[in-house]
């Protein structure tokens, strides 16, 4: 379902030396420190996109832009709705519910795209919380 991105992720990533093999549990990112780690369950914690992050839109193009590494990734429909929802601030199960209504497949499927998603942006250094 969100195989574009994964794609366009898995590249960016390996370019810059993160690696993408990470689950949703005790993510660490290579930019924190190790005592600083994502919950297993966010589903009660809300996160944002960082404020050096830009998603544009032109036509049907639609865009993710680091202003801090300056690359720039192609977005498909499932992307960019996480990314629309996280740029507001979203729990993770506020990102699965937006996946579910927005798209024909089951809450596990759902889950499972939203989860590999979220912690791949959590890996890059991509999402904050919001306090």
């Amino acid at each position: 379902m969100i195989t574009t991105i994964k794609n366009l992720l898995r590249k960016a990533a390996s370019d810059s030396g993160v690696s993408t093999a990470s689950t949703l549990g005790f993510v660490e990112s290579p930019a924190r420190s190790p005592s600083r780690r994502t919950p297993r369950d966010p589903d009660q914690i809300r996160y944002t996109l960082h404020r050096w992050l830009e998603i544009r839109r032109d036509g049907d193009t639609r865009i993710l832009i680091d202003n801090q590494s300056g690359s720039i990734t192609a977005c498909n429909d499932t992307a960019w709705l996480l990314l629309s929802l996280l740029r507001e601030g979203a729990t993770f199960g506020q990102l699965v519910d937006g996946v579910l209504q927005a798209f024909d497949i089951g809450e596990a499927q759902a889950r499972e795209d939203t989860r590999w998603f979220f912690n791949h942006l959590d890996t890059l250094g991509y999402l904050e919380k919001v306090a």
